[in-house]
């Protein structure tokens, strides 16, 4: 399995902060470190790739000092230019249509219980919760058990975490390869997985 983390850029309010990925996690770890912990006890046997950008020099030096087991950084020139689209196609270029694959946003810590409930999923899923800071959601088809659209101020709030099985996976690489998704919002490239008969149920978290 492949674990992508999309960590080019910065959250509102923190670009003093520098690279998020380098930003202290208690007193002994950062949150790149944090969230390869998480991972690897989970999913020991997975790859990594970590897309970084902003403050990148001091990142690219930190991680050739530190290098982690089984990660592959990308380092992505245009985090200032494109958004997330550009961020997740750099990645995929590390990532076989045969692979699963999970997606998450590199700006916070990695919860091992979320990550032990999608490593149980046997189908593409995303997960939801009672509550998000970007207030994104979807509306799911409750008889179906699937997620029809994503989008701000909807119900069912989302996490943004996405979880691919192969099918899924293949399709994303073909819209990313097609398409001009420089500038789309992950959320807006999960809406064309589904519209191209993708499939992801929901997670309740």
């Amino acid at each position: 399995m492949i674990v992508i983390i999309l960590a080019d850029s910065y959250k509102k309010g923190s670009k003093s902060n520098g690279c998020c990925g380098l930003i202290p996690f208690g007193k002994n770890q950062n949150l790149i470190q944090q969230q390869h912990r998480a991972i690897k006890s989970i999913f020991p046997k997975s790859k990594i790739v970590y897309v970084y950008g902003f403050d990148g020099k001091k990142f690219g030096s930190y991680i050739k000092k530190h290098p982690l087991v089984d990660t592959k950084t990308v380092f992505n020139e245009n985090h200032s230019k494109h958004s997330e689209g550009h961020s997740l196609s750099l990645a995929l270029e590390e990532v076989d249509q045969d692979q699963d694959c999970l997606i998450v946003f590199g700006y916070d810590p990695l919860d091992k219980d979320e990550l032990n409930h999608i490593k149980s999923t046997k189908r593409s899923t995303a997960l939801l919760g009672r509550h998000n800071k970007t207030n994104l959601g979807c509306i799911v088809d409750r008889s179906a058990n699937i997620i029809n659209h994503i989008f701000f101020g909807l119900d069912n709030y989302i996490s943004n975490t996405y979880f691919l099985k192969k099918t899924e996976v293949q399709i994303l690489k073909q819209i990313l390869q097609t398409s001009n998704t420089n500038n789309m919002f992950l959320f807006e490239i999960i809406n064309s997985v589904i519209s191209k008969n993708g499939i992801l149920t929901p997670m309740v978290i």
